[in-house]
């Protein structure tokens, strides 16, 4: 019997190393998707945000820009109340860029308009304010983000290559104090996911002004003013990708749909990028899942609720002229094996006390 406990004992440590050597490959799962009450109009180029138990999502295009803004409340199992209206965005816009930060939304316009609205409280969102712009077409889907009491400006949309990032400090009234610029892109990009984690910012996908779609993927140091410092490339995508979205989980980038050329190419795969706690390196990408809709797979709006551990694919678009209406949500779960490795760390412990 001893020699079969010890032989149990041996067979348990080298399990517990395979699977903490497999936990590096990534830990996100998700699981099986259920379909929400609909968004009120059929749209895409959504940037949608998640705050407090609420999902804000604003603007769009479903062949004409549109200034609406509605908010939905989640709950702990992934469901979502019907949308409710709030307070319009001051003029309609394709795609606007939208983050949250201290309980005020700010939205900056394919043109360069910067606005800021308080959230009231359940959902609603109070009057839009006019912020300075950081510079005539510096704004847009995706490219602007608020991090450590700053908000950034990634790029913007115009023709010709737009590499600059610009920002500014946000003060205890939600509004802005002045843009300034910090250090530029490597290149000039654009409906670039950006992401802020441990004090560094990172762009994944794009496409250049000049129409040429990216697969790279870069990170920089923020500083402890909120400059950035020198950019540094990260692992390639599995493919050229644009007209997606991303959320930050954990230790992970998650990224949504997408096409991979200027007009073809739809994406259906979701990939996960896990970020190195330590070092912040994104040392490889992974396919994870698949969208909900394989149709609607550009442009969709994409939040992620920490408080309830789910994520939300808001509308989107098929390449043509058709658009959804579609909201899903999908749990973050567990990876399997986390039981297993807690069941084998207990196992040591009791291996070790027979020692």
């Amino acid at each position: 019997m001893e020699l079969i406990a010890k032989a149990l004992c041996v067979f348990l440590f080298a399990s517990l190393v395979l699977l903490s050597t497999g936990q590096a490959n990534g830990d996100i799962q998700l699981g099986p998707w259920v379909q929400q009450n609909a968004y009120p109009t059929t749209g895409y180029q959504y940037d949608a945000v998640n705050h407090q138990g609420y999902v804000y999502v604003a603007g769009g295009w479903n062949g004409a820009a549109l200034d609406q803004v509605y908010s939905a409340q989640a709950f702990n199992d992934g469901s979502l109340n019907p949308w409710s209206g709030t307070t319009s965005l001051p003029e309609v816009d394709q795609g606007p860029g939208l983050t949250v930060h201290d309980g005020y939304l700010f939205a900056s316009t394919h043109n360069g308009e910067m606005y800021s609205a308080p959230i009231v409280g359940n959902g609603v969102v109070g009057a839009w304010r006019s912020e300075p712009a950081a510079g005539f077409e510096k704004g847009g889907r995706l490219g602007t983000e608020a991090h450590n009491g700053y908000l950034y400006q990634f790029g913007g949309w115009p023709d010709a290559d737009n590499q600059e990032v610009f920002i500014s400090a946000i003060d205890a009234s939600g509004h802005l104090t002045g843009w300034s610029q910090t250090t530029s892109m490597p290149q000039g990009r654009q409906h670039t996911s950006v992401h802020f984690h441990n004090d560094r910012a990172y762009l994944v996908g794009g496409i250049t002004g000049w129409g040429s779609i990216l697969d790279s993927v870069y990170s920089a140091p923020v500083n402890p003013d909120g400059t950035l410092g020198a950019w540094r490339q990260e692992a390639n995508l599995p493919t050229t990708l644009w007209y997606h979205n991303s959320v930050i989980v954990d230790n992970s980038i998650l990224l949504f749909g997408g096409r991979t050329g200027y007009n073809s190419g739809n994406v259906t795969n979701i990939y996960e990028g896990e970020i190195d706690p330590v070092t912040g390196v994104i040392g490889n990408w992974q396919t994870i899942g698949s969208m909900p809709s394989s149709q609607f797979v550009q442009a969709t709006g994409v939040t992620y609720d920490p408080t309830y551990n789910h994520v939300y694919v808001i509308g989107g678009g098929d390449g043509s002229a058709s658009y959804s209406n579609e909201v899903w949500a999908a749990e973050i779960v567990p990876e399997p094996a986390s039981l297993a490795m807690i069941v084998l760390v207990s196992a040591s412990i009791i291996c070790r006390r027979r020692a």
